[in-house]
């Protein structure tokens, strides 16, 4: 397991020093300056793929919550399609509650796939996205079927929509608990 954050870098097995100079590119794209811990199985260069079946490009499928609620806040993501990322873990600094988890995974999620996608020289705009979550607040507060209340979940929000708009066309889909914990194990 590879594991990075601005604070420090260890690893279990050494990647090749490519894998570990573009893991480290994508570990400050996702963070954007936030001190977030990110780790892969696999830490490896960008690679293009087949886009997805359906109607879309790429499929990005996350999950967070916090150990406690609120609590030490956590998540992993993983996409496929266009552009492949083996599942990667986060770790949030500080307290955080499981919906801002579940945004902020979201959010590092769609700012990996931008990434890839402009070192594999793909613009996002080129490509639609379909985001797949077990959180039905952070899919219903997208959709516009849900008010939000909280100023904190707001800024998230309004992050996330920023980062969805800059693909071609965007769904979010809701599933199940079960089908996030086949995907990603937790």
């Amino acid at each position: 397991m590879w594991t990075l954050s601005s604070r420090h870098a260890r690893s279990r097995r050494p990647p090749s020093s490519n894998a570990s100079t573009t893991f480290d590119a994508l570990v400050k794209a996702i963070s954007a300056g936030a001190d977030w811990a990110v780790s892969s199985e696999r830490p490896a260069a960008p690679t293009s793929g087949k886009p997805a079946r359906g109607a879309h490009d790429v499929i990005l499928v996350f999950d967070g919550g916090s150990r406690g609620n609120p609590g030490a806040g956590y998540g992993s993501f993983t996409y496929k399609g266009s552009v492949v990322r083996w599942q990667t873990h986060i770790e949030f600094p500080g307290t955080t509650t499981n919906n801002q988890a579940e945004y902020m995974t979201m959010i590092a999620g769609l700012r990996a796939i931008i990434f890839d996608c402009q070192a594999l020289g793909m613009g996002p705009e080129s490509l639609s996205v379909e985001v797949r979550s077990d959180s039905q607040l952070v899919v219903n507060q997208l959709n516009g079927k849900w008010k939000i209340k909280n100023q904190g979940m707001r800024r998230l929000h309004g992050e996330s929509a920023e980062l969805l708009d800059r693909f071609k066309r965007w769904t979010l889909t809701w599933h199940s608990r079960k089908e996030s914990v086949r995907i990603l194990g937790h």
